[in-house]
């Protein structure tokens, strides 16, 4: 994953011509990255929506410099991108069922296409899952994150830790508790705990 990160993160500076110069050596990207997916794994449900908008602005961005770059001065297509991006973000921010969707729709795409070679497929399972999420944003939303912050978390500290615990119950222990977590602190989670204990308990 870091690997991909920083591939990309080179493709979207150059591009947009950005200088990256003074973070190219950043010596604790390990850190960062580790912050990051622990941090959605944990509050996964709660800044989703503002994930998809970063996803949102960058994408316009990258699609904008693409189509426009040969054709007009880099000055206009910057001012296009910066206006254009920034509308498409704040409003992916505030449509919660369609940023449900696509971000989830992401997730499972990018981690198919990692085990599974036929597109069309991966593409129709990703399509599916995001039609859940569109439909049950809250369980799918949380289902997602606690995978992507838990599998993550648990690869970084697996090759860069030396971790007592084997790596599969680490990860069954950061499953458990991210999901603890945004169920007690999301006030959805919180509602269908209390409704379990009444079901439960009569």
């Amino acid at each position: 994953m870091i690997q991909s990160l920083s591939d990309f993160f080179i493709y979207f500076s150059r591009a947009t011509r950005l200088d990256i110069s003074p973070v190219q050596n950043f010596e604790y990207i390990n850190v960062v990255v580790l912050f990051l997916v622990l941090w959605v794994g944990l509050f996964g449900v709660k800044i989703y929506r503002l994930l998809f908008s970063i996803i949102t602005l960058v994408i316009i961005i990258l699609v904008t410099v693409i189509l426009l770059e040969s054709r007009m001065d880099w000055l206009y297509v910057a001012s296009i991108f910066s206006i254009f991006s920034v509308i498409f973000a704040f409003l992916s921010f505030f449509l919660k069922k369609i940023s449900a969707f696509f971000f989830v729709g992401l997730i499972a795409f990018v981690y198919l296409n990692g085990i599974n070679s036929q597109l069309i497929l991966t593409i129709v399972l990703s399509g599916i899952l995001g039609v859940l999420a569109y439909l049950f944003p809250f369980v799918t939303v949380l289902i997602s994150t606690v995978f992507l912050g838990s599998i993550e978390t648990t690869m970084l500290l697996d090759q860069h830790s030396k971790s007592i615990l084997h790596p599969i119950l680490l990860g069954i222990i950061i499953i458990l508790v991210c999901s603890v977590f945004q169920l007690y602190t999301n006030k959805e989670g919180a509602n269908l705990i209390r409704k379990l204990k009444g079901e439960t308990y009569g």
